[in-house]
């Protein structure tokens, strides 16, 4: 029986890494990178076989019965053996995920928890998968590489150092964190006072360069920011396309989606002219002479140094907007919460 899941939740602070650092940490991600490709490579190739398998296709054609019934066990236990078969489970992952990452003498980059966990991370994708809840797994590649590393626990792998607020990965590695004082965030401290169950190393492009974060997976319920009224409280609610109507008892209001949240447009607008005329200008041989792009022509275009720096711009606006709206929809969603916890809508 599956043990249920404890309650977690994550706080996430900015690291301070040098260059030196940054580098080292490219080479770790892109040996991750490398490692999930060949472990997704050879799952998805297990997987294909065991489907073609006559042992599958029998086990597919047993009546599912009733929960409990001994058709259905009768059922699992046969597909439970074509996965033992094609080393199709978890466990089987880690033992793959582990050679490969020795053929390739990755272990001074990545350590047995990060390689277990992205093994971990493959093997949720191709269940999900072969379940029919999501599509087929892709590959990472240049262009979608991997974002986050972490560990199993804080003892090995990323490892969070709350006496001196740092992040250790492995020997004599250490990167410090930007931690605001408890005046200036107090509700970072009360979440940092929880049990820190493992490290989570994560990236993100912000004004076209690389900052790195750490996410603490903590234990337990994260603590609330506002005192909410007593539970049970109702609360109507009317969405509409850009507002909603809320009724409480204590309260009625007309609420924006995201009042703060304003589109440059005109300043999209200008870049993106900027990145088309840099585009037909640097691949002339790609359009057509009434200035259409031709068709099949979608690898190896060139992109000039400044169309690069615009891109880097467009990608940081569409950031801020969408931490602007995430902001917003959240002291919205708090806003809701102080009225009641009983939602009724259409």
């Amino acid at each position: 029986m599956a043990r249920a899941p404890k309650p977690t939740f994550i706080t996430e602070l900015p690291l301070v890494a040098s260059l030196a650092q940054d580098a080292v940490m490219q080479g770790r991600f892109e040996a991750g990178r490398r490692l999930f490709n060949a472990v997704l490579g050879d799952a998805l190739k297990a997987l294909d076989l065991m489907r073609q398998s006559r042992q599958w296709q029998a086990a597919r054609a047993l009546h599912k019965g009733e929960p409990k019934s001994s058709e259905r066990k009768a059922r699992a236990a046969a597909f439970k053996a074509c996965d033992e078969r094609f080393g199709f489970s978890e466990y089987s992952l880690h033992a793959l995920a582990t050679g490969h990452k020795n053929a390739a003498a990755f272990a001074d980059r990545l350590g047995a928890h990060e390689t277990q966990k992205i093994a971990s991370r493959v093997f949720a994708a191709l269940q999900a998968y072969a379940f029919g809840k999501r599509g087929r797994p892709r590959f990472k590649g240049k262009h979608r590489p991997l974002h986050s590393l972490e560990g199993k626990s804080n003892a090995a792998g990323p490892r969070w150092h709350a006496d001196t607020a740092t992040v250790s990965w492995g020997k004599g590695f250490v990167m410090p964190v930007k931690m605001p004082g408890k005046t200036q965030d107090p509700y970072i401290h009360a979440c940092l006072r929880a049990e820190t169950k493992y490290c989570r190393i994560t990236w993100r492009m912000q004004q076209g360069k690389r900052r790195w974060f750490v996410q603490l997976v903590q234990a337990g319920v994260a603590p609330a920011k506002y005192d909410f009224l007593a539970s049970c409280q109702v609360v109507g609610l009317d969405i509409g396309p850009s507002t909603v109507a809320v009724v409480g008892d204590e309260a009625v209001a007309l609420e924006r989606f995201a009042p703060s949240v304003e589109q440059p447009w005109k300043q999209m607008r200008v870049l993106q002219r900027a990145q088309d005329r840099s585009r037909r200008a640097m691949n002339p041989d790609r359009f057509h002479a009434d200035g259409t792009a031709k068709r099949g022509a979608n690898k190896g275009w060139v992109r000039s140094s400044r169309y690069r720096v615009r891109q880097a711009r467009l990608q940081d606006i569409e950031r801020k907007l969408a931490e602007a709206r995430k902001r917003d929809h959240g002291h919205l969603s708090n806003k809701i919460l102080g009225l009641g916890n009983v939602m009724q809508t259409e």
